[in-house]
C-alpha cells in the first residue's frame, strides 16, 4: 500500500514531463526569420553608418554590441521559438568597412539545448 503512496505521484510527475515535452514539440515557431532579414535589408541600406545601425537596434530593443576590431555589430533576439528541448534565438551580424559604413548583413537562427 505504501508504494502505491511514491509511485503514483511519480507516474503522475513522467506523465506531466512527456505531455510537456510533446506539448512544446507541437508548438509551431511563429518567428519570420526571412520576413525580419528582409525588413533589416530595407531599413539598413548599404553604405549606413555604424551609428545610424546602433540606434535603429536600440529603437527595436534588439541586444547588441559593437566589436571595433572585427568591425561587427553583433545582436540577439533570444527564445523567439521552441521545438521541444530546443530554444531558438535569431542571430544578427552587421559587417562594416573601414569607413564604419555598412557593408553586409547576416541574419541565422541559433538553437540551444542539450
Amino acid at each position: 500500500m505504501r508504494w502505491r503512496r511514491v509511485a503514483l505521484p511519480a507516474l503522475l510527475a513522467a506523465v506531466l514531463l512527456v505531455l510537456v515535452y510533446i506539448g512544446g514539440c507541437l508548438i509551431p515557431c511563429v518567428y519570420n526569420q526571412p520576413a525580419l532579414e528582409a525588413e533589416l535589408r530595407r531599413d539598413l541600406q548599404s553604405g549606413s553608418s555604424s551609428e545610424y545601425v546602433d540606434g535603429y537596434l536600440a529603437g527595436k530593443k534588439i541586444s547588441h554590441s559593437f566589436a571595433e576590431k572585427d568591425r561587427r555589430i553583433y545582436g540577439l533576439i533570444p527564445d523567439v521559438c521552441v521545438t521541444g528541448p530546443v530554444s531558438w534565438s535569431i542571430a544578427l551580424v552587421f559587417s562594416f568597412d573601414e569607413n564604419k559604413r555598412l557593408a553586409g548583413l547576416e541574419v541565422k537562427g541559433v538553437g540551444t539545448g542539450p
